[in-house]
């Protein structure tokens, strides 16, 4: 199983729905209850069968499958060095292209950053053709990536 601490509920709901009779107006059919949960999984390679299991339960639909970094600061500090590296880089090639010094740094912004993890969508009809055989092999499950970016501007002064 997967440890409580790795399963978190993201809501429950319970929606009407109805039919609409011609001369009688809508007439309700029945309630469908929706219970919304996110699953943390440690080990990327055990997502496929993560799936089949869902699928054999008959839950008839998986939102997406994400991944992101477990932590992902140290990612971001390396992005962020990389960047005002690179915002450098390109003041001093600018510096040499117009045949001046690069000065100091005047100003710094480093805001704007994102990490992005990849989403990996799955449908009802995809579940459903898993569903017929249940007890087949993990479904092959893409690995994707995950960027980590940061924008830098910065300043520097120049000099003859």
């Amino acid at each position: 199983g997967i440890p409580e601490k790795q399963v978190k509920t993201l809501s429950d709901t319970i929606q009407p729905q109805y039919d609409y009779i011609e001369n009688q107006g809508q007439k309700l059919r029945e309630y469908v209850a929706e219970h919304r949960v996110l699953v943390q999984l440690d080990d990327t390679k055990k997502v496929g069968e993560f799936i089949n299991a869902v699928v054999a339960q008959k839950i008839d639909r998986i939102e997406g499958v994400n991944y992101t970094l477990r932590d992902s600061s140290k990612a971001k500090r390396e992005t962020l060095l990389a960047a005002v590296a690179d915002a450098k880089s390109k003041a001093q090639s600018i510096a040499n292209a117009l045949g001046v010094s690069l000065g100091a740094v005047q100003s710094l912004d480093a805001t704007g950053g994102s990490y992005t993890p990849q989403p990996i969508p799955y449908m009802k009809r995809g579940m459903a053709m898993m569903a017929a055989d249940a007890s087949a092999e993990a479904a092959p499950i893409p690995a994707g990536e995950v960027a980590v970016t940061q924008n830098v501007q910065a300043a520097f002064l120049i000099g003859n």
